[in-house]
């Protein structure tokens, strides 16, 4: 005969073995992003579980490094581009081509940057200067553009253009960085540069009249419109003249 001892004893094994089975469970709220390399490990894992652990990871990251994060997004691929008043007007003389100018190339996939809804360009195109970046000795992010090396700024991809991207879920829009999308169509982007040329430089009475159009646009918009990017980039540490940082003179440029 079992003694009630036993019995009892037994119980409390399959008690502590099912808090540890609990506790160590796959689906609970300590999934790692990483498990998704590997399912067959973690059979228990749900999706929502993985895309709760991925955005936990993505968060943390943000608020640890937020710079080198903005600049995974928004620091152009270079330094040579559109100039940025230009970029910036396309909508306005050529709205066949590149859409609407409230839209902001959403035509060719790209969408205003919902965590830095001040930046006068959509995620993924970045603001550069012919001039260059500072250089920190730290050799960590310090600022996209130099404004103790003043140079013209320019519009280039950034990696963002095509490593974020938005989905709709029901009423909400979901936003994603990280691997490729299809959100965005490079080839559109470049096919829409061709066809601005064809349509409004093929020959040098288009180039006089597309010259007058370019520069009437910016009397059109608010006063602030030319220093768009420089007041947002001071506003998001994007220029860099502190001389603790760049070993230059304190004195800042004229605005």
């Amino acid at each position: 005969m079992v003694s009630a001892r036993s019995v009892k004893g037994v119980q409390l094994l399959l008690v502590v073995l099912a808090v540890l089975c609990g506790s160590s469970s796959p689906g609970l709220a300590q999934a790692a992003c990483g498990w998704r390399a590997n399912l067959t490990r973690h059979p228990g894992v749900s999706w929502p579980d993985l895309r709760s652990a991925c955005a936990r990871e993505a968060d943390a990251y943000k608020v640890s490094d937020p710079r080198g994060y903005s600049w995974f997004l928004n620091a152009g691929n270079g330094f040579v581009g559109v100039p940025f008043l230009l970029q910036a007007v396309l909508p306005d003389l050529a709205p066949e081509i590149w859409g609407p100018t409230d839209q902001h190339f959403a035509r060719l996939g790209l969408f205003m940057d919902p965590d830095q809804p001040a930046r006068p360009l959509p995620r993924g195109l970045g603001i550069a200067s012919a001039a260059g970046r500072p250089a920190p000795a730290s050799a960590s992010p310090l600022a996209e553009i130099d404004s103790d090396q003043p140079g013209l700024h320019v519009v280039t991809l950034a990696c963002g253009s095509c490593h974020s991207g938005q989905v709709r879920a029901g009423d909400a829009v979901l936003t994603f960085d990280g691997a490729p999308i299809t959100q965005f169509d490079v080839r559109k982007w470049r096919e829409a540069f061709a066809r601005t040329a064809q349509n409004y430089l093929a020959n040098d009475a288009q180039i006089a009249a597309t010259a007058q159009q370019v520069a009437a646009i910016p009397d059109e918009r608010p006063a602030t419109f030319l220093r768009g990017a420089i007041d947002y980039d001071e506003a998001r540490m994007g220029y860099a003249w502190d001389p603790a940082q760049t070993g230059r003179s304190a004195t800042r440029p004229p605005r």
